[in-house]
């Protein structure tokens, strides 16, 4: 390479690292600084949840207020707000494209071949929790049961 050649390409990454970096550092806070979850909306509407645990252990919070947009975003609000205190695992399913619910309150899928399922208004949605919106005036129910295609 010609000095003439290598010099220019100095200069040049000279140039772009301070430029890399200011849109690194603008691309961190603007992410910092969106503190809501995905699935959280500006309108707040009432809700109720209800948590049965399947040992006759069930948490039950009645109108509550939350700007959560679908029922797994309410589950997960919930749990955080020591409203509920309980803690939620859960596992993302290509071919579903959904979030599947694995563990609420260390209740996990499989255990006594139970199974998470949720309700909304009594009724059994067939999406994944993450997808299903809310409304207000909801009822969520979650059950930890024996599904009806193991018994």
């Amino acid at each position: 390479m010609t000095e003439e050649r290598q010099f220019n390409i100095t200069y040049l990454l000279v140039a772009l690292i301070p430029i890399a970096f200011v849109v690194g550092a603008w691309g961190a806070i603007t992410f910092m600084e969106d503190d809501e979850p995905e699935g959280t909306g500006d309108e707040y509407i009432t809700v109720s949840q209800t948590i049965d645990f399947g040992d006759g252990t069930d948490i039950v919070l009645t109108d509550v207020e939350t700007n959560a947009t679908t029922v797994y975003t309410l589950l997960l609000a919930l749990g955080e707000k020591d409203l509920g205190n309980y803690t939620v695992s859960a596992s993302y399913w290509p071919s579903f494209d959904s979030m599947l619910v694995d563990s609420i309150g260390g209740h996990t899928n499989g255990d006594g071949s139970k199974y998470w399922e949720y309700k909304v208004n009594d009724e059994l949605p067939m999406v994944g929790a993450d997808k299903l919106e809310i409304n207000d005036g909801d009822v969520i129910t979650w059950e930890f049961e024996v599904p009806t295609w193991i018994r």
